[in-house]
């Protein structure tokens, strides 16, 4: 009897391996049974899963890569007022159709930037330090503007080294003068800074490539009642993109106030 034990055991586990390899695969099988009913069947298909992900398509940024062709560079301008004689700063970084300057509002207590595209009309506004931005498509005009009533006098000036065309009106001890390089991306004024209302006239050119580097308004009293003036020129590239940076996400909701004057009352 203790000769037959050996073959006892060697016989069973033989027995074992050989029912292993008779249901091998067979967990397989109803893995592959269950994944082919998921796939013919329409209450298991993948859209009705909960555990499914949602797929999205990716939202479009608000300005194509290629800002367009023109001039590149930086202008810095001031402007001031009977109202407010002291000059008020304000830089462009200027690529082709764009404009970028320090938004004149916060953008929800942080610091923001603008850029416009003055062929699509768009402008964007986003906070440094967030990843967060809104945009406004801008009208055919300022609701505020009016008609460009200047006539050309044919003289021409050179300020900074960009040569304008220049255009007047006289209107008895009122005068509207302005100086304009044709071809340069140009905002409003009132987009970039706060606490000035320039002349309606003036307002027109906002969003255009007509850049005005010298304006000046004198009311029918004789005061000047508006200057814009320009104070330096820089045509090399400025590093300052012309791009919303990338990761960012478009805020929900309206933009609060007018457009033209994000972040203000309209």
């Amino acid at each position: 009897m203790s000769e037959a034990r050996p073959y006892f055991a060697v016989s069973v586990l033989v027995l074992v391996a050989a029912s292993a390899l008779a249901c091998s695969g067979c967990r397989d099988k109803t893995v592959a049974a269950t994944d082919a009913g998921t796939a013919t069947s329409p209450s298991a298909s993948p859209r009705a899963s909960g555990s499914a992900l949602a797929v999205t398509k990716p939202t479009e940024p608000p300005f194509p890569a290629d800002p367009g062709t023109g001039w590149d560079g930086t202008i810095s301008l001031a402007v001031s007022s009977v109202d407010h004689p002291l000059e008020i700063p304000m830089q462009l970084v200027i690529r082709a159709n764009r404009v970028r300057y320090d938004a004149p509002t916060h953008y929800k207590g942080m610091e923001a930037s603008t850029i416009v595209d003055v062929a699509l009309r768009r402008l964007v506004v986003f906070a440094l330090d967030d990843n967060e931005y809104t945009r406004a498509d801008l009208p055919a005009a300022d609701a505020d503007a009016a008609s460009f009533p200047l006539a050309r006098t044919g003289k021409k000036l050179t300020l900074e080294g960009l040569e304008c065309d220049v255009y007047e009106q006289k209107r008895g001890k009122a005068s509207s003068m302005a100086c304009i390089h044709e071809g340069i991306a140009f905002v409003d004024p009132s987009m970039v800074v706060t606490g000035l209302t320039p002349p309606a006239w003036l307002r027109g050119l906002g969003v255009s490539k007509r850049f005005v580097l010298r304006a000046v308004e004198v009311d029918d009293k004789g005061r000047e009642a508006f200057r814009l003036e320009t104070k330096s020129v820089s045509a090399v590239r400025n590093p300052q993109s012309v791009n919303l940076p990338r990761n960012y996400v478009e805020a929900k909701g309206k933009m609060a106030g007018s457009p033209f004057r994000p972040g203000l009352p309209d």
